[in-house]
């Protein structure tokens, strides 16, 4: 919750957050929440477009004309959320919710250090790594998404031997 408020403070206090591309980002982000609330937050499945052409109108009305959504038809299916736990959340809805069990185990190791150096150090490893994905087209892309599953892993894996979360 902390890492969180500083993060969220931040782009209220510092200026150099608020630039075209964080706003974008950021809205775009409600899109994908506000397009998995459609479902129940059971999630969209694979293979649907990311956003709508109402939606796509929406940004072009509020970021201009240089939306790249309009590059061509097949965009809305290739341009993910830039969050890929929001991406993960739109394909997948709430069930994803299972994947925080490892960083519940990880954060209460670190605040009781209850877990040996090899998993605090793989606990803090995974939240870094975690801020990376969290604002990055990351576990979309199997090559780049092996770093964050292989720290996830060895976390979790860690966790479950040595620690006593």
């Amino acid at each position: 919750l902390l890492i969180l408020t500083v993060i969220i403070s931040s782009y209220f206090i510092f200026p150099q957050f608020r630039d075209i591309n964080a706003n974008w980002r950021i809205f775009y982000w409600g899109i994908g929440v506000e397009n998995t609330s459609r479902t129940f937050f059971l999630g969209n499945g694979f293979g649907v477009p990311f956003i709508e052409d109402e939606q796509i109108q929406e940004m072009v009305r509020t970021f201009g004309n240089d939306n790249d959504f309009l590059d061509s038809e097949g965009e809305r299916y290739f341009k993910a959320y830039h969050n890929s736990f929001i991406t993960l959340f739109f394909h997948m809805g709430l069930f994803v919710v299972l994947i925080f069990k490892t960083y519940y185990k990880a954060l209460k190791n670190l605040i009781f250090n209850t877990g040996n150096l090899h998993t605090n150090f793989l606990s803090i490893s995974l939240i870094g790594i975690s801020v990376w994905v969290t604002f990055n087209v990351i576990l979309e892309l199997p090559h780049s998404s092996l770093l964050f599953w292989l720290i996830y892993l060895l976390t979790s894996n860690s966790i479950k031997k040595y620690g006593k979360a």
